[in-house]
């Protein structure tokens, strides 16, 4: 069965739907847990071998593995051992493929979906509802929570960055800035695919700290490192400014404000501005895509958008649109200017 492509036919199927979430929870939680981290290789284990190795409930934790073994995550034995499948083996932390980060929804993200009533009421994202602030503002205050998120935007953009750095046009450009650049994946392609210009990298005070020395002992020169809010005025100048999902985080107003900022910090009437998004198409957008759409309103506040309403907020920050980009992955650049 392949849950892309899966519709509901009979009312099993419904009742099977509306307890995902049971299911969704579960295999959130051995991520978390770094459960398939103890079956070293493809050694089965019996649940009280397990909880040797990691202090926890033997009797919630075979009910969870247990519920996850109809989807070929785990594999229940006749002895009553456990066996981790070949998919399973990407929630290791140490495969070459590991979903393990890919999969993150902390707990305080997870609780936001409880709010989702609220949020059809007010079209409000049910986490500020439920936190009395914006997801940002509140893991900016929980260290281990910021760290867990940039490693996820890491692994979201491991394989993408490649592709978009080769698709990105840079003629002519001398210095390029990734505004929220994260844990600098980016910057690192670019880099590497350009070795004529020059990179810079900003975000929070706190991210760029984590990235910073490792990429200037890199690339020496070539790496220019920034910090501060993009809803304040950026602290330096360029012929090149980049935003990769960073938009799609915010309400329109928001986004206006950010765009606004990076359009102050270009160098000159020929500088451009970067936009990398998944777009909404309409019919053919996949179910993963409309699910992370739901997942930003409900979360961020956030909305994925279309390219006919990305140009919009592009008029109302005072840029115009120049050309759309279509890669070989899920994003899209649109390129803009003064």
């Amino acid at each position: 069965m392949s849950l892309s492509n899966y519709k509901i036919s009979s009312e099993q199927d419904l009742r099977m739907l509306g307890n995902m979430f049971v299911v969704s929870r579960a295999l959130h939680v051995i991520a978390e847990q770094k459960i398939a981290d103890l079956f070293e290789g493809n050694q089965a284990k019996s649940v009280e071998e397990l909880v040797k190795q990691q202090p926890m409930s033997a009797t919630a934790l075979r009910k969870i593995l247990r519920v996850l073994c109809p989807f070929g995550i785990f594999k229940e034995n006749a002895d009553g051992t456990f066996s981790i499948e070949e998919i399973g083996q990407t929630l290791k932390s140490n495969h070459s493929s590991s979903m393990r980060d890919l999969l993150f929804c902390e707990d305080c993200r997870w609780n936001s979906f409880g709010q989702m009533s609220q949020t059809l009421q007010t079209g409000e994202a049910g986490f500020s509802k439920l936190y009395k602030q914006e997801y940002f503002d509140y893991i900016s205050k929980h260290s281990n929570l910021q760290a867990r998120f940039d490693d996820h935007m890491k692994a979201v953009s491991a394989k993408e960055d490649l592709i978009i750095a080769k698709y990105l046009p840079l003629e002519n450009r001398d210095k390029i800035i990734d505004v929220g650049a994260g844990k600098g994946g980016l910057i690192r392609a670019m880099l590497e695919k350009h070795p004529e210009i020059v990179g810079g990298i900003f975000d929070l005070k706190d991210v760029v700290e984590q990235e910073s020395k490792a990429l200037s002992k890199k690339y020496g020169k070539r790496l220019e490192v920034f910090s501060g809010s993009f809803f304040d005025p950026l602290p330096f100048k360029s012929d090149g400014l980049i935003l990769k999902r960073v938009l799609h985080d915010w309400d329109d107003a928001s986004c206006i404000q950010i765009l606004s900022r990076c359009r102050e910090a270009l160098s000159d009437s020929s500088a451009k501005i970067y936009v990398i998004e998944s777009l909404v198409k309409g019919e053919e957008d996949p179910a993963l895509f409309r699910i992370f759409d739901l997942l930003l309103l409900t979360v961020f506040g956030g909305v994925e958008r279309s390219a006919e309403v990305y140009e919009s907020l592009f008029s109302q920050a005072g840029l115009k649109t120049q050309k759309l980009i279509s890669t070989n992955s899920e994003m899209s650049i649109l390129v803009a200017s003064k």
